[in-house]
């Protein structure tokens, strides 16, 4: 394509122009974005070892419950943290966020153990 053009001057913007056109047409990085990426989101299986009144423990981590978290029991029913029954085997989905707690968007419980209960957790007063 550059060989066809006969001005150095020319051919040196039309290499630019070339170079930069992928950053050009690319979205910013910096800007106000509508969510966030999904490289954030996270899921995975996990056993939840206990409960606090705005988190579940997960091997001595706090994932933070919010009020649009969505929590089903083994039956598919939605419950509240209430009645998250913990020690349990459940599906979760997360959010991670910068220093801070990970967000817990979804619960599914997946099993009951024969010893689990719905009380809170004396670990951790998050």
């Amino acid at each position: 394509m550059f060989k066809f053009v006969r001005d150095d001057r020319l051919r040196a913007f039309l290499f630019c122009l070339v170079s930069l056109l992928p950053f050009l047409m690319s979205e910013p990085i910096i800007g106000f974005a509508k969510s966030p990426p999904m490289a954030l989101t996270r899921s995975g299986f996990v056993k939840i070892d206990g409960k606090t009144r705005n988190a579940i423990i997960i091997i001595e981590r706090h994932f933070t419950v919010t009020e649009s978290t969505t929590i089903l029991d083994v039956h598919g029913k939605k419950i509240q943290l209430d009645d998250l029954p913990t020690p349990c085997k459940a599906k979760i989905r997360f959010r991670l966020r910068m220093d801070q707690d990970p967000e817990t968007l979804k619960v599914v419980v997946k099993e009951v153990f024969p010893h689990s209960n719905t009380a809170w957790s004396p670990q951790g007063h998050k």
